[in-house]
């Protein structure tokens, strides 16, 4: 009986309040205004017992009783987690007990009370609302402290028992199908909520797998860019590029799979013209994470810069490391360069 919150279906159940997902109130989930609504027509039936079941409901011993048994239900309903804890319970029991002993002992020994044994009825309404939060236990313990206390008064007020277990045996026994519905609804949560989560790892593939899938398209369109026109002429005879040309557009493609991370338009278009110079230019990413943009696009430009300063030779630009830490190094005639990034990680 969660409550507070409006609905999320569409996460996982587990991930929510910190609950168990095989908690029986999963299947009762409600928000604020549902739960206000509950509690509002308990309250109503409060005080109608109060004002129509006669005196002993409208003495200070029976106003407080009912003030007690609205106090417990609120607990019951008041947002938190779906398993109650310890602590609510605690309260939730001594405010049920006070509630039975401050009517109990207000009626005539012997005699049946009739309606003003309202407290009873309501007490085990309370403990119903404790089993379906994930306190069968609990429940059970409530409703055995309101018979213990029933029973009590009979044996000590009449000399036996018999009244006080007529009195409670009845809610003794509604508690036996709460508790197989509770028990119930425990394992259709649980079972719930593994559907949910296998759908959840599902959407979350599914996802991935589209990613993916764009990535693709994309890397295609744009090697399809580069590559299209000049192999339908190659193909049909009619090209006019240079074979220097050609061999530029060859090295443009080991980049797309050496080197997919520095494919930036300055360093492109730089590596590109010194191709065209002669040199021989390899582009390598080696990186295990991709690298910070603006950092990597710094390194990129000042490699361009020193790509633009060669009239011959090799060089080599090598991205590497990741995910903490990054090296953008830069090998020209032998000459080193290297910068590095590292990221700070909370330990």
């Amino acid at each position: 009986m969660t409550v507070g919150r409006a609905r999320t279906m569409a996460e996982p159940r587990r991930a929510r309040d910190g609950a168990a997902p095989g908690d029986p109130a999963r299947l009762l989930d409600v928000d604020r205004l549902a739960a206000g609504s509950i509690f509002a027509l308990f309250s109503l039936t409060m005080l109608a017992f109060v004002v129509n079941t006669g005196p002993m409901s409208q003495t200070p011993w029976g106003l407080t009783a009912a003030a007690a048994l609205i106090a417990a239900a609120g607990l019951v309903i008041a947002p938190g987690p779906d398993r109650l804890t310890s602590t609510r319970l605690v309260a939730i029991l001594a405010l049920t007990a006070y509630c039975n002993v401050a009517m109990v002992w207000q009626f005539t020994p012997a005699e049946w009370p009739g309606w003003a044994s309202w407290n009873f009825g309501m007490t085990a309404l309370v403990m119903i609302g404790v089993a379906f939060r994930g306190r069968i236990l609990w429940s059970w313990a409530g409703i055995a402290l309101m018979a213990a206390v029933a029973i009590s008064w009979s044996t000590i007020t009449a000399g036996s028992p018999v009244l006080g277990i007529e009195l409670s045996y009845m809610h003794v026994a509604i508690n036996v199908p709460v508790t197989f519905f509770a028990i119930g609804m425990r394992r259709s949560a649980h079972a719930i909520a593994q559907l949910q989560e296998v759908e959840h790892r599902r959407a979350v593939e599914s996802a991935a797998d589209e990613a993916r899938a764009e990535e693709r398209e994309r890397e295609l369109a744009r090697v399809r860019a580069v590559v299209a026109e000049p192999l339908r002429d190659i193909a049909d005879g009619t090209t006019t590029r240079s074979p220097t040309d050609l061999l530029v557009l060859e090295a443009r493609l080991r980049d797309r799979i050496r080197g997919r991370a520095l494919e930036a338009p300055r360093l492109r278009a730089s590596v590109d013209a010194a191709r065209r110079r002669g040199i021989t230019v390899l582009l390598l990413d080696d990186a295990a994470a991709p690298a910070p943009d603006d950092w990597l696009f710094e390194g990129l430009a000042e490699a361009a810069e020193v790509l633009d300063s060669q009239p011959d030779g090799m060089m080599t630009v090598r991205l590497s490391g990741g995910p903490e830490t990054w090296q953008l190094t830069v090998v020209a005639n032998g000459t080193l360069t290297t910068r590095t990034r590292r990221e700070h990680v909370a330990s």
